[in-house]
């Protein structure tokens, strides 16, 4: 749905001019929005009147009628905002059937044509699983935790719904998913979500100078300028101790399939602290692609090779990167390197390499992920379906549970052994391909596949 005659109708009928912040999420037509809304940047309107815009083109251009919508709040209370902008709205426009329910715990809204608006409260889970909604608002979004999110979001599968969400970036509720779904609607994803940002300074009703408002430019002084960002211009900070600062949702993330006419090369974490991770890579000559990952915990190794003979992509493998422990027998269990190769038939066998130490594997890959000085252009770009990668860099939820942001501890600053194993394949593969100096490093001709060598650049 875009910025459509009947959404525009609509809106003047309830005396509605969206700002240029408002009309951007207004006239976007991704199914599943996110608002990060600065401190009274109005984010409960906006999102109150993506509702009635859906509710406009359902009825005009959908010729729909008996429609379902949810506003979802961790309590009741927390839909009050939305629940107000739509009892108002639908008042001007005569279009109740009768007149709403006084409270709001639950609450609900009969128009003419059948649509029915109810409040629902994530504290009442049993409550939710009932009819499939046409669209949900969640309101408050940051103070709902994720998997409530997951499970209710889950209820429009049938109809093909949509769903709005609108909050701030509020620690005390420990919603580092929201932060996270924020990072990953600013690039391609498999959830067809667009995140936007609200900021304080677009509601020039209440700070009418704008970004110069004198109240706002008091509020910058007293705070570091990321986490007055964030909370009034609805730009969340990644984590200060996450390993890899340079990876962006919006610079690196980027739908590249896999290209029938490049060679591909694998790089392996054995997973034997965690989860088992393959990546699989193609050489662009000025870039590298990560074009796919399997990414499994509880998994046994054969099954993991099974799952990447399955992939379309297999065939092409012509290199194969592995952690040098991929040569040690753990529990007496035989080497990984000896089960790829005797699994593939010798179709994989991988190569390995000593980290001299873990910090200069570290530089290696942020060094392949800035932007080159010319181009503009980083070193590595990563498709969507990579999650455990991008969520490892802070830029997404991990594929299993337990997964999350590779960091460094808080106190010692080293490197946590954990939620580094898709970054440790990257890492793999860097050094074997081009050593730490940042030189081409050309590896045996009966491994190799074809493509050519790329100048890099070093951190310093």
């Amino acid at each position: 749905m875009g910025y459509t005659d009947a959404q525009s109708e609509i809106f003047n009928l309830v005396n509605y001019v969206p700002t240029e912040a408002q009309f951007e999420i207004h006239q976007d037509q991704t199914r599943n929005k996110l608002i990060a809304g600065g401190e009274r940047a109005g984010k409960s309107k906006v999102n109150s009147k993506e509702l009635l815009s859906h509710y406009a083109w359902g009825i005009l251009g959908l010729k729909r009628k008996n429609a379902l919508y949810w506003l979802l709040g961790n309590d009741y209370e927390a839909c009050r905002g939305e629940w107000e902008h739509i009892v108002e709205d639908f008042q001007k426009l005569e279009l109740m059937d009768c007149p709403p329910t006084k409270n709001i715990d639950p609450g609900e809204i009969k128009l003419q044509d059948g649509t029915r608006i109810i409040t629902k409260s994530a504290r009442y889970p049993e409550k939710i699983a009932t009819v499939a909604p046409n669209g949900i608002l969640v309101c408050e979004a940051a103070q709902i935790d994720y998997d409530t999110f997951i499970r209710v979001t889950a209820r429009t599968a049938e109809t093909r719904g949509w769903v709005c969400m609108a909050g701030t970036f509020e620690q005390q509720f420990g919603a580092d998913w929201y932060k996270r779904l924020f990072f990953l609607g600013q690039s391609d994803n498999s959830m067809d979500l667009k995140s936007f940002s609200l900021p304080t300074w677009s509601n020039t009703v209440i700070f009418p100078g704008g970004r110069d408002d004198p109240e706002l430019l008091s509020q910058e002084a007293k705070m570091p300028n990321d986490k007055f960002m964030e909370r009034f211009g609805g730009v969340p900070c990644p984590p200060s101790h996450r390993i890899i600062p340079e990876f962006s949702n919006k610079i690196h993330v980027k739908e590249i399939p896999f290209n029938k006419d490049l060679p591909v090369d694998i790089a392996i974490d054995p997973g034997y602290r965690g989860a088992c991770v393959v990546t699989a890579i193609q050489d662009y000559g000025e870039y590298l692609v990560g074009i796919d990952e399997v990414y499994r915990t509880g998994v046994l190794l054969k099954d993991i090779i099974l799952i990447v003979q399955k992939k379309p992509w297999y065939d092409a493998i012509r290199h194969s990167i592995i952690d040098i422990a991929g040569r040690q027998h753990q529990g007496g269990q035989e080497p990984p390197i000896e089960v790829w190769e005797s699994e593939t038939k010798g179709r994989v066998i991988p190569r390995s390499n000593r980290l001299r130490n873990e910090e200069d594997g570290i530089d290696l890959l942020r060094t392949h992920l800035m932007p080159h000085p010319i181009t503009g252009n980083p070193g590595i770009y990563i498709n969507p379906n990579c999650r455990g990668f991008i969520a490892e860099c802070g830029g997404g939820e991990s594929p299993v549970d337990g997964g999350g942001i590779w960091v460094r501890d808080k106190n010692t600053l080293k490197p946590m052994d954990k939620n580094d194993h898709a970054c440790k394949t990257w890492i793999y593969y860097l050094l074997d391909k081009f050593g730490f100096s940042g030189e081409f490093k050309p590896p045996p001709p009966l491994h190799w596949g074809g493509s050519k060598p790329r100048k890099t650049f070093v951190r310093t």
